[in-house]
Parts: C-alpha cells; sequence; structure tokens
C-alpha cells in the first residue's frame, strides 16, 4: 500500500522516500503525533495489541481489504494430516505453534490446545528462510509467556542482588557490566510486549530500563495507563 500511495502523491509531484521501520515505533510516533500517517496496519487480529496499546490515540480513516485472510499451513515434512491432529502431539510440540508473519517483522507463537474453528489452507508456506536458523533456546529467552513482540537489544540497569534474577532469565551469556558501586548494566534480547513489562514492574524498583528511548517511552505510557486505573 505505501509504494501504491508513493505512485499517487509522486504524481502530484511531491518527491516521496520510503524507510522501513518496526511497528513499536512506529505505533508510538503516530500516538504522539511524530508521524502523520501509517497505510499498512491490518486488523482486527495481526495489529490488535499495538491498537489495543495505542488505539484510543489513532484514528482509521478507511479500509483497504475487508475480507483479508491469515492461514496456518505446514512443510511436506510434517506427517499430521490435519490441525485437529495436532492436539494429540502437542506434548512434541510443548502444545505450542512457533510462526512468523510475513513482513510483519516477528514472530509468533500460537497454542495448540486453545484453538478452534481452523482449517487448512492450500497455500505456498511463508517464513521458510527465517527458520534455517531459528534457535529455540534463544527465542524462549527473549519472549515472555506467550506474548510476543517487536525484537530489541534492551539494557537494563539493575542492583547488584538482581545479578540472579537476570541470569536465571536470560542465561550466563547475557552481557553484564558494573555501574557504580551498588548497580550493574546488562544488555539483554526481548520481544517487546505488555507482558515484558509486567515483569520489570514485577521486580520492581531495582530495576530500570536504560534504553533504547522508544522502548522506555513504551513503558511510561503502560505505567501511565496502569496507574489510570486508579485514578478513580
Amino acid at each position: 500500500m505505501s509504494y501504491l500511495i508513493k505512485v499517487i502523491l509522486e504524481e502530484h509531484g511531491y518527491d516521496v522516500r520510503i524507510l522501513n521501520a518496526y511497528l513499536a515505533p512506529i505505533f508510538a510516533s503516530l500516538s504522539r503525533k511524530k508521524a502523520d500517517v501509517f497505510m499498512d496496519v491490518w486488523l482486527p487480529v495481526t495489529m490488535h495489541d499495538y491498537m489495543e496499546q495505542y488505539g484510543d490515540k489513532l484514528e482509521v480513516i478507511g479500509n483497504v481489504y475487508d475480507n483479508a485472510r491469515i492461514g496456518l499451513v505446514v512443510p511436506e515434512y510434517v506427517t499430521i494430516q490435519s490441525i485437529e491432529e495436532l492436539n494429540g502431539h502437542k506434548d512434541k510440540f510443548s502444545s505450542q505453534i512457533i510462526g512468523i508473519d510475513a513482513g510483519a517483522g516477528i514472530i509468533k507463537h500460537y497454542r495448540v490446545d486453545k484453538m478452534r474453528d481452523t482449517e487448512i489452507l492450500e497455500a505456498d508456506r511463508k517464513g521458510e528462510e527465517s527458520f534455517k536458523n531459528f534457535d529455540l533456546a534463544a527465542f524462549a529467552k527473549k519472549t515472555f509467556g506467550m506474548f510476543g513482540g517487536v525484537d530489541a537489544e534492551v539494557t537494563l540497569e539493575c542492583r547488584n542482588e538482581l545479578a540472579g534474577v537476570v541470569i536465571d532469565r536470560f542465561g550466563h551469556d547475557v552481557w553484564m557490566c558494573p555501574h557504580g558501586e551498588d548497580h550493574f548494566r546488562a544488555r539483554v534480547p526481548v520481544a517487546v510486549s505488555s507482558q515484558f513489562f509486567g515483569w520489570i514492574t514485577g521486580i520492581g524498583s531495582g530495576m530500570r530500563i536504560v534504553g533504547p528511548e522508544d522502548v522506555r517511552q513504551q513503558y511510561k505510557e503502560y505505567l501511565q495507563n496502569v496507574i489510570q486505573n486508579y485514578m478513580d
């Protein structure tokens, strides 16, 4: 859609340059009036979480497709022939399906045992290249619960007594460096989500997000929304 609008604007004499960006900073920028229009919002499902977080500050100005579909497909080497059969083998898959949303820039996983009204599509598989070097262990470390999100390297500043908490969550190979006498900083790969922010909040004042700035802003907005629930 962005390229279509680019052509239309250029026909009206505008010089248009298209830049790629992650969804989280796009929605954050729109909500803070740092950007004006985003042309590729997939609703009601794919970008639902972003609309839940920022929707009250945004305006949907129109629909391009009313019946866009997202399907679930499997590679040929999978011997199971139907989605319903997955439940019978859920122990082999940890009750999860891990998949990539083509073009969304994120990997999501799904609970097989909580699906209903599913169907198989005759469609080419997408995301194969992304899974050639997929590290399931690393994915599990950065993902909090069943909540995926945009990948980011987040810098945390923590009190020294929380070193074990950080190592337990992110592994022994996490980057950690002393910061003053009482604190250290850690750089951790995270799928930024409300569940991650909840984890930070649960640890309390001994841990804070130092960067990147867009993640700090998202966390501030998360906290403001939580506090707003208790302002009555």
